[in-house]
């Protein structure tokens, strides 16, 4: 199983995330907490299929620097195409960051 469920409030997160902004609604719907969860499920799903392509990372530390690399490129993605301007990037990585040591942590 990966580390965010379908279901996962990071899942859902992911949805609405992407709702909000391919649908131009308002900015002040868009939380850090959103973009963090939307990052972290994405970064989730390009681990998977970064595990199968190269295998097992050798730790869980190099395991969290990979996906924290995913959900950071994630986040300046989505802030840079989208017109993100009012989102701090930095406070979006580290929310998206704290998402997935948890998860791989548990």
């Amino acid at each position: 199983m990966g580390l965010f469920h379908h279901e996962s409030e990071e899942a859902k997160q992911y949805s609405k995330f992407n709702e909000l902004v391919f649908a131009r609604k308002g900015e002040a719907e868009i939380s850090y907490e959103l973009i963090g969860g939307a990052a972290a499920y994405d970064a989730a799903n390009a681990w998977e299929e970064h595990k199968v392509k190269m295998g097992e990372p050798e730790n869980a530390a190099q395991a969290k620097e990979i996906v924290a690399g995913y959900a950071g490129t994630y986040v300046t993605m989505m802030v840079e195409t989208q017109g993100l301007d009012y989102i701090d990037p930095a406070r979006a990585k580290h929310e998206a960051k704290g998402r997935i040591e948890s998860a791989i942590d548990s």
